[in-house]
């Protein structure tokens, strides 16, 4: 029995390791195709906003607006409650619009304290973080909501300038960057929208 199980499973590792494996690895590549990425539902409130055939509740409020111009962030808190089940998933919207150039991001409420503590290594970085010149880092949700951090190039090596980024959505997307201002004024907007959650609990 024991012989039985081993070779079985020698097998399965060989099938592994076998060049003919590179066909899987092709059918995984191919699947992970970025437009399909992007028409997957990813949060708990992208799954509720795809449901067919269903009675569902949107509740929400602006809270409010980020001027970073041209680009405009608007932060959303909402609620979505389907009728039939009673299921219900609360969150936040991001839009991003800079100019012809939309995006859209959803952050459901369980993740947004990871979000904010992802702000708040991102707007501590400096360029200790690694030995190299150059550097970036970068938190991204579940719902394609990215905020990063990167020093510019410049002529003069002694500028040691941090910009931030905040980008919505995948392909078709829209990002915004900022200094460490405009970056914690971020982070205000999406406190205030847990704090809001929080008040329909």
């Amino acid at each position: 029995m024991c012989k039985t199980i081993l070779l079985s499973m020698a097998f399965i590792v060989s099938l592994f390791l076998s060049p003919r494996s590179s066909h899987c690895q092709t059918q995984v590549i191919k699947e992970s195709d970025p437009q399909q990425q992007q028409d997957e539902p990813k949060t708990k409130l992208e799954t509720f906003k795809s449901k067919y055939e269903t009675l569902l509740l949107k509740g929400y409020i602006e809270v409010g607006k980020q001027n970073l111009n041209p680009t405009i962030i608007t932060v959303y808190a909402q609620e979505l409650f389907d009728v039939k089940t009673k299921d219900r998933v609360t969150g936040i919207n991001i839009l991003i619009d800079q100019r012809s150039e939309h995006g859209t991001s959803y952050v459901d409420y369980d993740d947004i304290e990871s979000l904010i503590n992802g702000i708040d290594y991102i707007s501590k970085v400096d360029g200790t973080i690694t030995k190299f010149p150059r550097f970036e880092v970068y938190y991204r949700t579940r719902g394609h909501l990215e905020i990063g951090a990167f020093n510019r190039e410049t002529v003069n090596p002694d500028d040691k300038k941090i910009l931030y980024e905040i980008s919505c959505g995948t392909i078709g997307g829209a990002r915004a960057r900022c200094d460490i201002t405009g970056l914690m004024d971020f982070k205000a907007l999406i406190i205030q929208a847990k704090e809001r959650l929080d008040t329909i609990k």
